[in-house]
């Protein structure tokens, strides 16, 4: 049998991590970049020619892009994965998201 390239990139994980003593869960797709995407975002992220704003706006967009799902609430409400909704979090949470995501890939 030949191997699915289309499935692979379909297949999510879900992947769980705890900031500042809560849990969160997550789902995201692990093999939706092809390499030239993956080579332009870390071009983008290491380009020290772009603003630091800049640089934080392509890892916004890569989170955008490899989040199926979260549980994270703010007031009670569900916080939908857009660009916009992920340039208002936290720093350090974003970085937390980034780095996770990143454990989990390498695990394989």
């Amino acid at each position: 049998m030949a191997f699915d390239l289309g499935a692979a990139r379909s297949r999510t994980r879900k992947v769980q991590g705890t900031f500042e003593g809560q849990t969160l869960n997550l789902e995201y797709w692990p093999h939706c970049y092809s390499v030239s995407e993956q080579a332009d975002f870390e071009q983008q992220l290491n380009d020290e020619s772009r603003s630091v704003k800049q640089r934080l706006e392509s890892l916004g967009e890569y989170l955008e892009k490899v989040l199926v799902c979260w549980d994270v609430i703010l007031d009670d409400m569900p916080l939908e994965i857009s660009k916009a909704v992920i340039q208002t979090l936290p720093f350090d949470f974003a970085m937390f998201l980034f780095e996770l995501l990143g454990k989990d890939k390498a695990k394989k």
